[in-house]
């Protein structure tokens, strides 16, 4: 009798050691992801706070306007989302080019980008959305 309580205690101990180290791995990896999320929020939060942008111009006749990046973070253009009237333009429709450094696809703090669309703006709002979420607008 001895010997048996002896084998289940140590099974039992075994068992108990293993599902410990299972369980502290999954919460190990549970905090650290966790802690990732935490700091993408702050980062995210943080090139919200620090992004802006203006229209600086708007030529109906040319079907051209110019933003400015008025913020303190550099802007990706390709991220830019446009919308005339409400609708979508995709990539095919305009091209955006940043003023004294063509070529370029960063829109730093203080440049300006001008951007030309091959479909008519008269009258027309417009929104532009940087990568962060960050919008303004133009309501002739």
């Amino acid at each position: 009798m001895g010997l048996s309580v002896s084998g289940a205690s140590a099974i039992l101990f075994i068992a108990f050691v293993v599902v410990f180290g299972s369980m502290f791995t999954a919460l190990d990896s549970y905090q650290q992801n966790l802690g990732e999320a935490y700091q993408n929020l702050e980062d995210t939060a943080l090139e919200v706070k620090s992004t802006s942008i203006s229209f600086v111009s708007v030529d109906a006749v040319n079907d051209t306007f110019t933003i400015e990046n008025d913020g303190d973070a550099t802007l990706i253009t390709d991220d830019f989302n446009i919308l005339i009237d409400g609708i979508l333009i995709n990539g095919s429709v305009f091209e955006m080019s940043i003023i004294d450094n063509d070529g370029s696809r960063l829109l730093l703090p203080g440049d300006m980008a001008e951007i030309s669309l091959s479909i008519e703006i008269d009258n027309c709002r417009i929104k532009v959305i940087t990568g962060a979420g960050v919008s303004v607008i133009y309501d002739p």
